[in-house]
């Protein structure tokens, strides 16, 4: 009877044994995605060799906003992928040593800074079609790491527990070569129309990352002015 008892004993054991597992088994595979990790880095995430498209949103008096959206990156830089060439990055943006918190998705950045040109059909010289840029009359709007950058770098920086990108908004016009760097990939880039101008001719958006080749999106015709 003992020995019956002992038995039986020991089947209960390893049954509760193997239940417990299974139940941390159950809560490791039901993790949440989108984890808040902790960071040195306030760009987690570099894309590499970004490919865009061209959309319209709205027709509105100046014919609506324009968005320029990266669809996926050839190849990505990442600490755990590539720590050589993250660090190089990080180094080269004044990156790092901070104690910080991250949603995950929210700290891509382009590797390398853009460069944006917005032109308008001219017209037609021969056999070649003449552009022409109307970089004054449209305006920019994107999202960059760079304010966020310079406030975790200053005498006295601010509190940023789980920190984003900051929108700015410029005139084209008045966008150098080179400021557009640590621009936010997983976020829109939007042109605007500054009125009286409009959106109505045939128009295209030339893009490239660093010194890559230009991308160049073209609109439908739309007719004059």
């Amino acid at each position: 009877m003992r020995n019956l008892i002992s038995l039986f004993g020991g089947v209960l054991v390893c049954l509760c044994g193997l239940l417990l597992l299974g139940c941390r088994k159950r809560v490791v595979s039901y993790e949440p995605y989108g984890v808040i990790e902790p960071s040195e880095f306030l760009v987690e995430r570099y894309l590499v060799h970004p490919q865009f498209i061209l959309t319209r949103y709205g027709e509105g008096s100046g014919g609506g906003k324009l968005v320029l959206l990266c669809t996926h990156p050839l190849r990505w830089i990442t600490p755990w992928r590539d720590s050589v060439g993250f660090r190089r990055l990080a180094a080269r943006y004044g990156d790092g040593g901070f104690k910080l918190y991250h949603i995950d998705g929210r700290d891509v950045s382009f590797a390398e800074p853009l460069e944006i040109r917005f032109e308008v059909l001219e017209g037609v010289k021969g056999t070649d079609t003449v552009w022409k840029s109307v970089a004054d009359s449209v305006m920019l709007e994107f999202y960059s790491f760079i304010p966020i950058l310079q406030k975790l770098r200053s005498a006295n920086p601010t509190l940023i527990q789980y920190p984003e990108s900051a929108q700015t908004t410029v005139c084209l016009a008045e966008v150098k070569k080179g400021d557009l760097k640590l621009v936010d990939g997983s976020r829109p880039i939007a042109f605007q129309p500054i009125p009286p101008y409009r959106f109505a001719r045939e128009f295209r958006v030339s893009v490239r990352a660093g010194e890559e080749r230009w991308q160049v999106l073209n609109s439908d015709k739309r007719g004059g002015d």
